[in-house]
């Protein structure tokens, strides 16, 4: 009996070392667990976001997911140049116009996990797909590809890039956080409400201007200038296009183009600004077809005066960049025409003294001639 009760007594004293064993290897392996959800989510999703505007915490009971931006340039075929799109260069899978790439700011409580990627797959080097009309049908490998449904010859490529949720506390610590008073709650939540409304505003006021101005710099130029009959003579032409700045530009084709340069010209130092409009094709093709469908007999007419509507806009808008320069062409011939004006009278004047003082020697020399002396020495 002695000898069952120790066997006893050792199987229970294992048993609860082997209890307390396994209490403690819980404990250790759930406070590691914690640990590990404070850094990482404990399942990875990809998501699409639509302009930046999805909330990046869609559940609060849970560990916010990365999510993917996703957003497709698209460019048409004019017959000379790819350029972009009448709809947008950049669109989202829904077809509505976004910002570029250069333009995307991160929402609040987000930032960006990677830089932008260009999906080269399926596609060429460049990522780009191609696309065209064939009978009337579109042909494209998916029907569901943004801005693909014009007649022009059209390609596309997809931009990608990583946006991370911002942890900052644990689960635990939000919940410790959403038992607290509710009047620090409502507080924090009507300050975090009036930073939304106004960060949104100011969203709204950037899109408004981006989408009515649209710039987004093409780039500049420059040129040498030799002269092949003055050996000294040289210049250097910096250019800078205006127009082409605006994708409105490009969606209206028929528009003119405007140009600006500066010009440094050597070895008489001078500087020029000239300013180019250039006016398309398009748009006399567009004024012969008007006139042909709707005037009839009296097209050449109408076309006549058109072409002399714009010589004398562009007569005026010469005559008008010609005034400053005639202001300091009339300011530099009064100046020289002053400057003549008092050289002649100063060699007037000199001519008069001279010719005085000849007559005054002449009578001296008669009245000594008359009383037969000589003339002194």
């Amino acid at each position: 009996k002695e000898r069952e009760m120790a066997t006893f007594r050792r199987g229970c004293v294992r048993g609860r070392i082997l209890m307390l064993l396994c209490v403690v290897s819980w404990s250790l392996v759930d406070a590691k667990r914690c640990r590990i959800e404070q850094k990482l989510p404990h399942r990875t999703s990809w998501t699409v976001i639509r302009g930046g505007e999805q909330n990046p915490h869609p559940n609060q009971n849970s560990l916010p997911l990365p999510q993917l931006v996703e957003l497709y340039e698209v460019e048409e075929w004019n017959g000379e140049q790819w350029l972009g799109s009448r709809e947008g260069r950049w669109v989202d899978e829904r077809k509505d116009r976004v910002d570029p790439p250069p333009r995307w700011v991160a929402p609040a409580r987000t930032e960006f996990d990677s830089d932008w990627k260009i999906a080269v797959t399926p596609g060429d080097p460049q990522g780009w797909q191609y696309y065209y009309r064939h009978d009337g049908t579109t042909m494209m490998p998916d029907s569901t590809i943004p801005s693909m449904t014009t007649s022009k010859p059209q390609r596309r490529r997809k931009w990608l890039r990583t946006l991370r949720p911002i942890i900052t506390t644990s689960l635990l610590q939000e919940k410790e956080e959403s038992t607290r008073s509710s009047t620090a709650t409502t507080v924090v939540k009507g300050a975090d409400r009036r930073k939304a409304v106004e960060q949104k505003k100011k969203r709204k006021r950037r899109s408004f201007i981006r989408e009515t101005l649209g710039w987004n710099f093409k780039g500049w130029g420059f040129g040498l200038y030799k002269s092949m009959v003055f050996a000294q003579s040289f210049g250097v032409l910096f250019r800078l296009p205006l127009s082409i700045n605006f994708d409105a530009y490009e969606r209206h084709p028929e528009w003119p183009s405007v140009t600006s340069s500066l010009g440094f010209w050597f070895p008489s130092p001078s500087v020029s600004a000239t300013l180019n409009l250039s006016l398309p094709m398009e748009l006399l093709s567009m004024c012969g077809i008007f006139c042909l469908q709707g005037l009839g007999g009296t097209c050449w007419n109408a076309l006549a005066l058109i072409q002399w509507t714009i010589v004398k806009v562009l007569q005026t808008i010469w005559n008008i960049l010609l005034l400053p320069y005639k202001a300091l062409q009339t300011t530099i011939q009064f100046t020289l025409w002053l400057f003549l004006l008092s050289q002649n009278k100063e060699t007037e004047s000199s001519t008069t003294t001279k010719s005085a003082s000849e007559k005054e020697r002449n009578s001296k020399s008669n009245e000594w001639t008359l009383f037969g002396r000589g003339k002194p020495s």
